[in-house]
């Protein structure tokens, strides 16, 4: 019988996936690939971007759908997931810089790409389609952030308090 925890469902996606790593402050940013079946044929790519106080598995139920028809990249954003922290001062333009600056690694050089940013990846994504113009061919943003009186925190969702040990975080996350 296969092993549906979490952490095998999570082992099983990242075997199937190529990992990349591109500059971000003192580490790295870590952006996860998968290519369609038939590689080489030639669909943009779709760059998906995940929630605040997550990680790229915020879209694990939907990647292998999409990746069917096109090739699928998510990006543990700096500061979450796998990804070094953000450089200082934070800003979601700090933020969307370090992606944009990571493109050319993940996608291909000058590769055009569709986006979709989840709550804060909504909020990131909006700044990175912003940068990247015309290689940037769609953008979607789902239950977006920083909109002011648009946005409201989703029942359920637990905010880590910062003074908690790390341990107590990565529980929170995982939990999310």
């Amino acid at each position: 019988m296969a092993d549906n925890s979490p952490e095998a469902t999570v082992a099983r996606m990242l075997g199937t996936a190529r990992i990349v790593k591109t500059p971000c402050a003192g580490g790295d940013v870590v952006w996860q690939c998968w290519p369609t079946p038939s590689a080489g044929s030639g669909e943009t790519p779709l760059l998906l971007l995940h929630g605040g106080f997550g990680s790229w598995t915020h879209w694990i139920a939907n990647i292998a759908e999409l990746s069917k028809g096109r090739p699928v990249i998510t990006a543990d954003l700096p500061g979450l997931g796998d990804s070094a922290d953000a450089p200082e001062p934070l800003s979601p333009d700090g933020i969307a810089a370090v992606l944009y600056d990571g493109l050319d690694t993940a996608l291909g050089k000058g590769q055009e790409f569709d986006l979709v940013g989840f709550s804060f990846g909504g909020l990131i994504g909006a700044r990175l389609a912003a940068m990247a113009g015309d290689r940037c061919r769609a953008y979607v943003a789902v239950g977006a952030s920083g909109f002011q009186g648009l946005h409201v925190r989703v029942l359920g969702i637990l905010v880590p308090d910062p003074g908690l040990a790390d341990v107590e975080i990565d529980a929170i996350h995982r939990e999310n």
